[in-house]
Order: C-alpha cells, then structure tokens, then sequence
C-alpha cells in the first residue's frame, strides 16, 4: 500500500486525504492478525474512499464467517462516497476481495454496480479513470467479453481528446496484454486517437505489458 493515496475527484482535479490515508493503511496491517482493531480504526476515517478500501481489505482476510457481512459492508459504504468518480472506482476493492476469495458471483455483482455508477460520472478524465480501476480488478478473473460495457465506455472517453483519457487508454492496453495477450492489439486498434493508438499497438508488439495491481 501507498502511504499517500491519490485520486480524482469529480471534476478531474486531484484531491488528498493524509490522515484518512494513514488510518486506513494501519486498518490495512492490522486486517489480517486484528480484524477486530481494524474494524475499529474504520470507524475513524471520515472518507468513504479510505474506509471501503479498508473493510475491503478486512474483508479479504477474515475468517469466511464474517467475510462477506464485511465485503457487503465496504460496497455499501462506496455508495457514500463525496462523488460519482469515487463511488464507481472505490468498487475495485471490493470486488478484488470477492474475486480473490473465490466468491465470483458476488465479484461480478460489484462489477455490474460499478459500471452502472459510470453514467454519473461527467468528466472524461473522471471517468476513465474509474474504467481503468475496475478493469484492472476485475481482468484477472473475469473473460475479456464481460468488460465490453467498460471498454466501449472508455474508448468514447478518449474522444474528448482528454490526455488522461488517452493514458488511460494506452494503460488498459496494457494491463489486456498481460491477461489476455491475444485480444490486446484488438483493443488498442479502437483507440481513436492516433498517437495513443500508434503507442499501444508499439507496445503490445514488444510485448510490454503491465501486470494488474494486487490490492491486498
């Protein structure tokens, strides 16, 4: 974990948190020996953000008796978070914590959540961003057919000609390559920006690809 979480707010403008960041990395290295103590350090943070991605991470290391009241917990409090942005891509926590239980049906109901809260999110910049966190949880679990929504969505980002929107684009090609190498080229083919396109499509024929993050 980061000892300073950054994120987009709303409007595309970065935003930080440097007390809610530190309560929730504490909650983190406590989640696995002292869930208890972790649960309470949640009860702390002001931020939906940090506290999802907390009781995710609870969540993710809890005896399985409790586990997914925690997991339901965090996707719940998502939905208290200060934007739109926040509330779809926070979602990436806890659905990694579903899938890396093995609790994929509950993975791909946080994964149909959050592409549902996408429509809210007016920033081109914004809004890729949280594809990009939910595509980079979910590839590794999921076949590339079920995050068609998210793509398309962030293809039509990237015609704001936005440069977020266009690294984001380069990323997700990126991150397809390493799960799924065979379909890579076939999205970065889409991308309609032409230098980003030109720079994926590099990229993928040298096969330089970006392994999905671990959130836990």
């Amino acid at each position: 974990m980061h000892p300073v979480d950054r994120y987009l707010s709303g409007d595309g403008e970065l935003s930080w948190d440097f007390t809610d960041t530190k309560l929730r990395d504490q909650a983190h290295e406590l989640a696995k020996e002292k869930p208890e103590e972790a649960l309470q350090l949640v009860e702390q943070i002001t931020d939906s953000w940090f506290g999802t991605q907390a009781l995710a991470s609870i969540g993710y290391h809890a005896d399985a008796s409790i586990a997914t009241q925690i997991l339901q917990r965090a996707v719940a409090l998502s939905g208290n978070a200060s934007d739109p942005y926040k509330r779809a891509a926070v979602l990436a926590w806890p659905m990694s914590a579903y899938f890396e239980r093995g609790d994929k049906a509950s993975g791909r109901a946080t994964l149909r959540n959050g592409v549902e809260r996408l429509d809210a999110i007016k920033h081109p910049a914004s809004k890729s961003e949280a594809i990009r966190h939910l595509v980079e949880s979910a590839l590794p679990h999921v076949p590339l057919s079920e995050l068609a929504m998210l793509l398309d969505a962030l293809i039509a980002a990237v015609e704001s000609n936005h440069w977020r929107a266009k690294l984001n684009s380069l990323r997700v090609a990126q991150l397809i390559g390493h799960t799924h190498p065979s379909d890579a080229r076939q999205f970065a083919e889409r991308i309609p920006d032409e230098k980003s396109r030109a720079k994926a499509l590099r990229r993928i024929d040298v096969c330089d690809f970006t392994q999905p993050r671990t959130y836990f």
